[in-house]
């Protein structure tokens, strides 16, 4: 019986490489390393801005306003505990309720700029000093604007407190 020849099956032609297609906001012939978009800056502008005043009105404008609600329902003359449990409870529920909204400014910020990592994020403490040195490809701004809104918070209640605090007396004494 004659044996059929062997013959090697013809190598399947591979692939060909697709390049992926240009983001949305910018045109095919810009350069790899070329400066974003004039719209796409304004708009991480204003997220940053948003993320100030949100950071803002969260270590500032939530405590005086629950400080403020606290004086319009004490009664003078009458020690009452309510105006100061409303103002310790509401106080950090309310910032509870209001910092998500600053981490979704801060995913939006991290979306337009095209650093938003896949999977989870680790901590600054758990990675190796080998690892990438650009941290600011993952961590979003939110951390700085938090920080400098601290700051701005103890300054202005420091400020306070040396202009209006003052000496306080008890009546009768």
């Amino acid at each position: 019986m004659p044996r059929a020849p062997i013959v090697p099956p013809s190598p399947s032609p591979r692939p060909a490489q697709v390049p992926a297609p240009p983001p949305a906001d910018r045109v095919a012939t810009d350069p790899p390393g070329s400066a974003p978009p004039l719209a796409l800056r304004v708009r991480a502008v204003a997220l940053v801005a948003a993320m100030a005043v949100g950071s803002i009105v969260l270590w500032i404008g939530i405590p005086v306003l629950w400080i403020l609600l606290g004086g319009l329902i004490s009664t003078p003359g009458t020690p009452s505990f309510a105006p100061i449990a409303l103002v310790l409870v509401a106080t950090p529920v309310s910032m509870a309720f209001f910092a998500p909204l600053l981490g979704r400014l801060d995913h939006a910020h991290r979306e337009l700029r095209g650093a938003l990592r896949d999977g989870p994020r680790r901590a600054a403490w758990n990675t190796s000093m080998r690892d990438s040195q650009d941290t600011t490809a993952q961590d979003g701004i939110l951390e700085r604007v938090m920080v400098v809104s601290v700051a701005l918070a103890v300054a202005v209640a420091g400020g306070y407190l040396a202009l209006f605090g003052g000496s306080m007396s008890v009546p009768g004494t």
